[in-house]
């Protein structure tokens, strides 16, 4: 009996309103979310949900070229 199987990542992102970050700097970021600080070192990619996109400190970054968006 099966209970679980994993998704692949690129049917994870097309289930879901999803944005992946990087961190295209040279120094580790601390991102202040509403659900906590959640640290995105340099170099390494994450996904969020895309609302992320909204908060004043996300637009900063991507504004100053120190963390690169894509779907």
């Amino acid at each position: 009996m099966k209970l679980f199987s994993r998704k692949r990542n690129d049917q994870i992102a097309s289930d879901r309103n999803t944005a992946l970050l990087e961190n295209v700097s040279a120094e580790h970021i601390i991102l202040h979310l509403g659900s906590g600080e959640q640290r995105l070192d340099k170099g390494r990619k994450r996904r969020f949900r895309a609302d992320v996109l909204k908060l004043s400190q996300i637009r900063d970054l991507v504004d100053h070229g120190q963390i690169a968006v894509s779907d």
